[in-house]
């Protein structure tokens, strides 16, 4: 496996030249974009057509090339954590007009459509949970994997990249988007044991599997520009670098905030992760 090394007299040196290194392994090192995500700072995952369309207005004045709508456009208002895997848009946050009204609109303000997507991910109450079979599932001892309510897609497997490849096309040909921004919040662990000598020989077939059906959705969509989220940089790897536009390196939005409370003493302020929504990250 290719490794990557860099050595400085300090340790935000050897950072900007980690980042330079990162920048020029992405699939177009040369193509500058700037996206306005409607998560951090904004909307929180409660994106609507009411509350976007001023935000695409201002984002499209500001010079903005892409806009990203970002987690709950697939929600009609229930807790869609434990139930996301079918990425339909919400009937009930986008009326008149719909999801396609909202990616109009971004068109007319000049900057391409995009949205945010979870897609090795199905919710244990989503109705595919049941439909897919156990082997569509990564597995250790013949058991789903479950992570946070959620089962773990098993890229493997014929009808879960039948299922992917579908809803990407469905999302590019139907609503004109042209820009992803793919997160991953939960953990394999130790990987799968199906079909695999070992959890680790498994979760290896897995991450090949993922790479294949990157490779397969760019092949039909040269011109999609793709985000590599995953929590926050957890997936900032050399084979997902080079295929891949844009790495998200942070999910909190005050790091380093500082307050005097009381009188004397420092405490720190830190933001709060919520257990039940995406983790988020500036580009």
């Amino acid at each position: 496996m290719p490794v990557s090394v860099a050595g400085s007299a300090g340790w935000q040196e050897s950072l900007a030249e980690l980042t330079r290194h990162r920048r020029a392994l992405r699939r177009n090192p040369r193509r500058p974009v700037i996206v306005f995500n409607d998560y951090m700072n904004t909307l929180m995952g409660d994106p609507t057509t009411a509350k976007l369309l001023p935000l695409i207005d201002a984002a499209g004045r500001s010079g903005a090339e892409y806009f990203c709508i970002d987690a709950g456009w697939y929600d009609d208002g229930g807790d869609w954590w434990d139930s996301v895997g079918l990425w339909e848009p919400s009937v009930t946050r986008f009326p008149d007009g719909g999801l396609r009204r909202v990616a109009d609109a971004i068109r007319a303000a000049g900057m391409v459509p995009g949205l945010w997507l979870e897609p090795e991910v199905m919710g244990v109450r989503s109705p595919l949970a049941e439909r897919l079979p156990d082997e569509a599932f990564l597995q250790r001892h013949g058991v789903r994997i479950t992570e946070h309510d959620r089962h773990l897609l098993d890229l493997r497997h014929r009808d879960v990249v039948k299922h992917l490849d579908e809803v990407v096309d469905r999302l590019v040909e139907c609503f004109g988007v042209g820009y992803l921004k793919l997160d991953y919040n939960v953990t394999p662990g130790a990987g799968t044991d199906l079909d695999a000598d070992s959890p680790g020989d498994g979760l290896l077939q897995q991450n090949r599997a993922h790479l294949d059906w990157i490779d397969g959705v760019l092949a039909r969509h040269p011109d999609l520009v793709i985000e590599n989220c995953a929590s926050g940089a957890m997936r900032s790897d050399y084979a997902l670098l080079s295929r891949l536009d844009l790495q998200s390196t942070s999910d909190q939005q005050n790091p380093c905030s500082t307050r005097r409370s009381p009188p004397g003493r420092w405490s720190a302020s830190r933001p709060s992760r919520r257990r039940t929504g995406p983790t988020r990250s500036p580009t």
